[in-house]
C-alpha cells in the first residue's frame, strides 16, 4: 500500500476554485474582478489545494516544488495589479463626468469611486449623468467596457458627430433597459461590482475614463450566470473534498501497512522468550548418559526410582 499525494492536481484545482471565488465575489457585488483580487484568490487557492492534496510534503517534494512555483507566479500577478486596485477611478484632464442614482447618497465623479467604494445603482434605478469637456469634440467614436484581471471587454460602442459643437451634455437612462440591451448583444448582463473603462476619440482629442460601479444584484441567484457559478462552485468544492479524503485515506492505509510489516519483521527476527533454548528440554538442561543417550535433568529431580524391595511389596 502506497501513499497517493496529488500536489499538482491540488494546485490546479485550487487555482480553479480561486477563479470561481473571484467570479462569485464580482457578481455578488462584493469586489471587482481586478487583477489583484482574481490572482490573489487564485494563489491562495493553489496554496491550500497543494497542501490539502499532499498533506505530507515529504512524500512528493519535486511535485510540491513545481506547485509552489505556480503559487508564486499567481502571487506575483496579484502584486502586479496592486496599483490598479488601489488607484481608484480617473477621468482624463479637460473632461468631466458626474453620476447620480436613487441608490447613491449624492452625485459622484469617477475620482470619488474606488474598488471599496463604487458608485451604486440598482437595476430598477435611473442613471442620471452630466458630462463636459474644455474643448469642442466632434466626430466621436466612443467605447465603454469592463476590465477583468487586466483585460478589457467592450460592452457598448457609439458614434456621434456633435454638429452643434456642444461642450456640455446630460442624460437619464433606465438601468434595466441598458442591461437588457447588453444582454441581448453580449449574452450576459453585468450585474455586480465592476471596473468600467471608457474612451472617447474625436478629431480634436480624446477623453479616457476609469470608474468603479456596483449594479446591485437582486438576490443570491439573480440570473443564469449566478446560478451557474453557484453550481460550478459546489462541483469544484465537492471534487476537492473527495480528492482530499482519498489522499488522507491512502496515507492512513500506508501507515497501517508499514506498521504491520514492521511488527511482523520484529516477530520474525526476535525469538520469543517462551521458546526453549536448543540445549534445554522443558526448561531443564540435557545431559548424556554413559551409553551416549541423552537424558533430561527432570528425571534426576524426580528422585530415585522404585527399589527391589518396593517391587516385592
Amino acid at each position: 500500500m502506497r501513499e497517493r499525494p496529488k500536489p499538482l492536481l491540488g494546485a490546479l484545482l485550487g487555482l480553479l476554485i480561486g477563479f470561481e471565488a473571484a467570479a462569485l465575489l464580482t457578481v455578488l457585488g462584493i469586489a471587482p474582478a481586478d487583477q489583484t483580487v482574481v490572482w490573489g484568490l487564485a494563489s491562495l487557492g493553489a496554496l491550500l489545494g497543494t497542501v490539502a492534496l499532499t498533506q505530507r510534503l515529504s512524500l512528493a517534494p519535486r511535485r510540491v516544488l513545481v506547485a509552489m512555483i505556480a503559487v508564486g507566479a499567481a502571487a506575483g500577478m496579484a502584486l502586479a495589479g496592486l496599483p490598479e486596485y488601489r488607484g481608484g477611478g480617473h477621468v482624463s484632464e479637460g473632461c468631466y463626468l458626474t453620476l447620480d442614482s436613487a441608490s447613491q447618497e449624492e452625485a459622484v465623479t469617477p475620482e470619488q469611486t474606488s474598488a471599496r467604494e463604487p458608485f451604486r445603482i440598482a437595476q430598477g434605478d435611473v442613471l442620471v449623468w452630466d458630462a463636459a469637456s474644455d474643448e469642442v469634440l466632434t466626430l466621436w467614436n466612443s467605447t465603454l467596457g469592463i476590465r477583468v484581471s487586466g483585460r478589457e471587454l467592450t460592452l457598448w460602442t457609439a458614434e456621434y458627430e456633435n454638429e452643434d459643437e456642444a461642450t456640455e451634455f446630460s442624460g437619464a437612462q433606465r438601468m434595466r433597459a441598458q442591461l437588457s440591451e447588453i444582454e441581448e448583444d453580449k449574452g450576459f448582463a453585468p450585474v455586480g461590482t465592476y471596473h468600467l473603462v471608457g474612451e472617447l476619440q474625436a478629431a480634436e482629442g480624446m477623453c479616457t475614463l476609469d470608474l468603479y460601479v456596483r449594479i446591485e444584484p437582486e438576490g443570491l441567484f439573480d440570473g443564469f450566470i449566478m446560478m451557474g457559478l453557484w453550481a460550478l462552485a459546489a462541483a469544484l468544492v465537492l471534487t476537492f473534498l473527495v480528492l482530499a479524503y482519498d489522499v488522507r485515506s491512502s496515507i492512513k492505509d500506508a501507515d497501517t501497512s508499514h506498521l504491520g510489516a514492521h511488527i511482523r519483521e520484529r516477530a520474525r527476527t526476535e525469538p520469543s522468550a517462551q521458546e526453549p533454548h536448543p540445549g534445554e528440554v522443558g526448561g531443564h538442561p540435557r545431559r548424556e548418559s554413559e551409553d551416549g543417550a541423552t537424558e533430561s535433568g527432570a528425571a534426576d529431580d524426580a528422585g530415585p526410582g522404585p527399589g527391589p524391595e518396593d517391587g516385592n511389596r
